[in-house]
């Protein structure tokens, strides 16, 4: 797993101890933000999306377009408005990170899943497009 972003050094370090504290150092990797998400989108099997509040997540159009399904909490506002459960992605319980773990899991798991919720993802972002 790979995350990217820019954020307080006080919350990377407390995440970088998370990783350290549950030898994860070989799994999951802090990158700093980037100019070529495409590209790592691109590379990537799904996008998982743990954000708490989200007003309009573009982010998640950018991830579908490039063939992603989305695992997302069920944000007050947002994912909801463009994920659709189970055809395109997973919308857990909102704060609910066991069934988050599972969805991952559950993808991980599911090559074929993951393809046809990534053809699906591609045909949703297009709906989305400046000319619709």
């Amino acid at each position: 797993m790979v995350i990217f972003g820019d954020g307080e050094p006080a919350y990377v370090d407390y995440l970088r101890q998370i990783i350290v504290d549950n030898y994860l150092e070989h799994n999951v990797f802090l990158q700093p933000a980037t100019p070529q998400l495409q590209d790592e989108f691109l590379q990537s099997s799904f996008y998982l999306m743990t954000s708490k509040t989200e007003c309009y997540p573009m982010v998640l159009l950018e991830a579908m377009s490039c063939g992603l399904p989305i695992v997302t909490y069920d944000s007050p506002t947002g994912p909801r408005n463009i994920v659709t459960h189970e055809f395109d992605g997973f919308i857990v319980p909102y704060d609910n990170e066991s069934v988050l773990v599972e969805k991952i899991v559950f993808l991980t798991q599911n090559e074929p899943l993951r393809h046809e919720m990534g053809i699906k993802a591609v045909s949703k972002a297009a709906s989305f497009s400046v000319e619709k």
